[in-house]
């Protein structure tokens, strides 16, 4: 219930800063953007976070996820040559990846393994 009511408080506080107090002038944000920001960081604090340990839904019990993931990127700049790409596997407590970048004829290659079990 708690969550609801601190929800939309910061819904009529964001809904107010946004539309401004109608007054002369107008330079600057006035700090409004961090006013927004952190009641979105104390919605998702109380709601339990991001879907991480512990939170929201679950009667206030601990839950665990396994970790589990993978992603890559990669960015080319045809004007300059640069070039970086990076890709990583986790898999528990194993994590596994790779960052590569080239620019200005330099080539570098940098490979991690972070294994948990094994330290």
């Amino acid at each position: 219930m708690i969550l609801a009511k601190v929800t939309i408080l910061c819904l009529l506080v964001t809904l107010a800063l946004a539309g401004g107090y109608g007054g002369y002038g107008g330079g600057g944000d006035g700090g409004h953007l961090q006013v927004t920001i952190l009641c979105l960081l104390v919605t998702l604090a109380l709601a339990g976070g991001y879907g991480g340990y512990g939170g929201g839904g679950d009667g206030g019990h601990d839950v665990y996820a396994y970790p589990k993931y993978q992603f890559e990127y990669g960015v080319q700049d045809h004007h300059t040559g640069d070039q970086k790409s990076q890709h990583e596997i986790r898999d528990g407590g194993l994590v596994k990846g790779e960052y590569e970048r080239a620019e200005k004829g330099v080539y570098q290659r940098l490979n991690y393994v972070y294994d948990s079990h094994h330290l």
